[in-house]
């Protein structure tokens, strides 16, 4: 799996190797069903406690909280607008910036 996920392309290529070892950093494919993430840092990693091996290929919503009721009141309103902003056609460079509150492995 991680090999089907492996950087390609030199704008995220350079990424693997030149990221900062103090930027927590995750990029996701946005043209691939469900969004899978193609790229974690070695901080990211660290934060979260999950490895590369496991995020590549998967959707971020799995750093969400985990209690179904409590990720709806704290998430809700940005998971709506994303989800919104993922269903719509937008002009070149057109973005979203959500903030949203997410869980470590060890569930903190």
């Amino acid at each position: 799996m991680k090999n089907l996920f492996s950087l390609q392309g030199q704008a995220i290529g350079h990424l693997k190797d030149q990221v900062d070892s103090n930027i927590v950093a995750a990029v996701s494919d946005p043209t691939a069903v469900d969004c899978p993430l193609v790229f974690v840092s070695r901080s990211f990693e660290k934060m979260t406690g999950y490895s590369a091996d496991y995020c590549l290929g998967r959707n971020c919503r799995f750093l969400q909280p985990n209690i179904p009721e409590f990720n709806k009141r704290i998430n809700g309103d940005e998971l709506m607008r994303m989800r919104e902003f993922c269903t719509r056609v937008h002009p070149k460079g057109h973005s979203i910036t959500n903030l949203l509150l997410n869980e470590q492995r060890c569930g903190n």
